[in-house]
């Protein structure tokens, strides 16, 4: 069956170009990534037009929605999608935006992923089957703010092979959940390597936000420790684990988390802290940014292409959801 793929503005170039060559490499020709034409006006509205058709066809949106301006993109995408009348559309997010918001942390304030989860069904519209599809989103409970159909893929297998084969001078693996959240995702690496794991406690002021104290738990002695986290953003939590790490015996340190955000001080804050490496996926687009070499991006494309080709086959995805 002939699948269309529609990339919005910001996509990474390696994912477009993993995904695309995966499907074509299990489908052939019948892969077919429609180009979009986007105008700007002068008070800075945008709109665009898809320059294929996708009539009767299964479509696939791939935009993260991190920013305004990128959800918006998804936005139009999807909703020019649906009113091409577009077969089964399926918005595929490898990066969901405001996912850290999702829940009233204070008195007055907005539970905004849910918000930003009905506005993308709203533009998908009612009159085909919807399906979403995330990568490693920042709380598993996302799923249930969509009353469509969704997946959660993590790009375990990209990570294992990469960190599997880390040169850490002789020293045994540990990995470390950067915060009590991490623990699941930590875990999964430490049973697939067969490596012990351990968790950094964190404490924030409760008036300003600001990192207090970290607390290690368990044995990182001697050890190469990887620091397991969704994003890296800030970098703050990284820094403050990194040095509790050291503090506390560890040999090394390491980090990795599938999105690689990486915003107001995170250049400053990973110059400071003792990492020898951070190794992030191309959910976002990445550019070393003055990180003198110590980000390494890994490609996420084939497991994207992946949870395509099983959703157009009716196959299940299950195994790229762990």
């Amino acid at each position: 069956m002939e699948s269309i793929l529609i990339f919005g503005p910001n996509v990474a170039e390696t994912l477009v170009e993993d995904i695309t060559t995966e499907l074509r490499r299990r489908y052939g020709h019948d892969v077919v990534s429609v180009p979009v034409t986007w105008r700007a006006f002068t008070d800075g509205e945008s709109t665009l037009r898809l320059d294929g058709n996708v009539r009767g066809r299964d479509t696939y949106v791939i935009q993260s929605t991190n920013a305004p301006g990128n959800l918006m993109a998804m936005k139009l995408l999807l909703q020019a999608a649906n009113l091409a009348s577009a077969g089964r559309l399926t918005a595929v997010i490898p990066y969901f935006g405001y996912g850290r918001q999702d829940r009233k942390d204070q008195p007055r304030t907005p539970i905004t992923a849910k918000l930003v989860a009905r506005e993308i069904e709203a533009a998908m519209g009612v009159s085909q089957p919807r399906h979403v599809v995330l990568v490693h989103p920042h709380f598993s409970q996302l799923q249930g703010f969509f009353d469509i159909p969704s997946d959660v893929l993590f790009p375990t297998e990209e990570f294992v092979g990469v960190i599997s084969k880390l040169d850490t001078g002789g020293k045994p693996l540990v990995f470390v959940a950067a915060d009590i959240g991490g623990v699941k995702q930590a875990d999964v690496f430490a049973k697939r390597l067969k490596t012990p794991m351990a968790i950094v406690h964190k404490r924030r002021d409760p008036t300003t936000g600001e990192l207090g104290e970290a607390t290690v738990i368990g044995d990182v002695r001697g050890y190469a420790c990887i620091v397991v986290d969704d994003m890296f953003d800030t970098c703050g939590t990284l820094r403050h684990a990194a040095v509790a790490l050291c503090e506390a015996g560890a040999a090394s340190v390491y980090a990795c988390a599938t999105h690689g955000i990486f915003s107001g001080p995170a250049v400053e804050r990973i110059a400071a802290a003792p990492v020898q490496q951070i190794i992030v996926t191309d959910t976002l687009p990445q550019v070393d940014g003055g990180f003198s070499g110590r980000v390494r991006t890994i490609g996420c494309g084939k497991l994207i292409a992946t949870a395509i080709w099983c959703d157009n086959t009716d196959n299940s995805l299950s195994s790229l959801t762990v």
